[in-house]
Formats: C-alpha cells, structure tokens, sequence
C-alpha cells in the first residue's frame, strides 16, 4: 500500500520538493495530477523515511523516490577488501 501522504487540504509553497533533501519529488499530486500516476503508487515507501521527518513537515510534501528507500543497516554494507596489499611507507634510521 502506497505511504504518500500529500495532502491537498494543507498545502506548502513547495510542495514539490522533497522535505528531507529539496529536490524534486516527483509527486503527481502536486504536479497536478491523479494520484494514481504518482510514483508511490507503484513504490514502496520505507517507513523509517518518513519518520525521519520532523512532526511539523509531515503531511505537507511528498518525500522523493530516493529519500524513500530504506537505509541499508551498516551490518548489511558489502566491504571491499583491497585486492594488493599496499607498500609499507619507507622509513628512515639515523
């Protein structure tokens, strides 16, 4: 089930710009258009973006389709190894 929650009612002068980074969000809604033609629609919506909206920005701009992925969990980050060792730096004795 689709998460926007732009809403008509409380209107914000850029309600096209994602709350969490300002840029576009890409909302239908605010562009005028059916809310079924919105990308959230057909997206989904990680809970965790939202709430790292602060209370007072809530309901009033849609967030874009990147901030609305989820953020991986360090533990799931791939680390890449280093394929060579690296060259210890010279060192010098007197």
């Amino acid at each position: 089930m689709p998460l926007c929650f732009y809403t008509a009612a409380m209107p914000e002068p850029n309600s096209a710009q994602c709350p969490l980074c300002g840029q576009s969000n890409q909302c239908a809604m605010a562009a005028g258009l059916a809310p079924a033609q919105c990308w959230c629609m057909a997206r989904p919506v990680a809970p965790e973006a939202l709430q790292r909206l602060p209370p007072e920005r809530r309901g009033l701009a849609c967030i874009c389709p990147h901030c609305a992925r989820p953020v991986p969990a360090a533990a799931d980050m791939i680390e890449h190894p280093i394929s060579e060792e690296l060259p210890c730096p010279p060192t010098t004795s007197k």
